[in-house]
């Protein structure tokens, strides 16, 4: 499956999932976040990491207003329907995949922390042991331990 605003590659149980908007700072639209709702969905059968990522330079920049200045200054009225993106944090915080966010330099946006924070901590109540032998494969598979 093609994307135009994520790369996505799958490894065992873990899929890489990586922001690739890199002319509006990985600014998230419309298009991206129906993208990683449909590899969110095609993870539910076989994955039990998803692994976002963002750029060396950013991780996630929010909201893209370039896109937003540019429908309103042509006149139209910009319309946002907030539910996919709220299916897709729903998605993400009861789902049974444990996501880890990673930058390669810069630290992510605090509001990407507090998100993490409160979905792995939903996900910890939610799971339990399955959670933590998840855990223990991820920190495994990155660090190469045996």
């Amino acid at each position: 499956m093609n994307f135009e605003t994520i790369d996505v590659r799958f490894q065992d149980t873990f899929c890489f999932l990586k922001f690739n908007r890199l002319e509006a700072k990985n600014a998230i639209t419309n298009r991206l976040v129906d993208e990683v709702l449909q590899v969110a969905e095609m993870c539910e059968e076989s994955v039990t990491v998803l692994i976002l990522e963002g750029s060396p330079e950013y991780f996630c920049f929010g909201a893209d207003f370039e896109v937003i200045y540019e429908t309103m200054k042509q006149g139209e009225q910009f319309e946002q329907d907030p539910e996919p993106l709220y299916n897709l944090w729903l998605k993400l915080a009861t789902g049974h995949i444990l996501q880890y966010l990673m930058s390669e330099e810069k630290p992510m946006p605090e509001e990407w922390v507090l998100l993490l924070q409160a979905i792995l901590l939903l996900q910890i109540q939610m799971l339990s042991s399955v959670c933590l032998n998840y855990c223990l494969d991820f920190f495994r598979h990155v660090y190469c331990l045996s």
